[in-house]
């Protein structure tokens, strides 16, 4: 008995169907206004975002400044797009924070990279990273408070 070779069909370019649909999609395109293409309609790409961003200070009417509570400040440097690129997992030392009474973000203010070393036990560069971005969150959001 011979063995049976399955014939792979000839391509001679698209599917009729996609001619077609392709053909359909122009039409509308001109009857619409545009040049016809499928990609009438699509709007344009805009550049990424370089980062997901913290969360916002907010300042209510008698002046008092709301800074966002550690574990949800922590948990956005992890989802940062460059400051959680080295998956260091920040949200680890908040039971740490949370023993000291260390609860948001203004609590960290101030506290050099020693300090949170001392206190939660992470290394040097971790704790130097977090003072960094503490500064920077206060500052950018409310000059005033740093």
């Amino acid at each position: 008995m011979a063995a049976v070779v399955p014939q792979t069909p000839q391509l001679d370019g698209p599917p009729s169907w996609i001619k077609d649909m392709l053909g359909l999609m122009m039409m509308q395109g001109v009857a619409h206004g545009g040049f016809g293409t499928p990609f009438d309609n699509v709007p344009p790409i805009s550049a990424p975002t370089p980062f997901m961003p913290t969360p916002t200070l907010k300042r209510h009417q008698e002046g008092i400044v709301d800074v966002p509570d550690l574990d949800v400040w922590l948990a956005s440097v992890d989802a940062h797009v460059i400051r959680g690129k080295n998956n260091i997992n920040y949200l680890q030392y908040l039971a740490k924070f949370s023993e000291h009474s260390l609860l948001d973000l203004q609590d960290l203010e101030g506290l050099s990279a020693e300090k949170l070393q001392e206190l939660c036990g992470m290394p040097f560069g971790t704790a130097n990273r977090l003072v960094k971005f503490v500064a920077e969150d206060l500052s950018i959001k409310h000059p005033r408070l740093v």
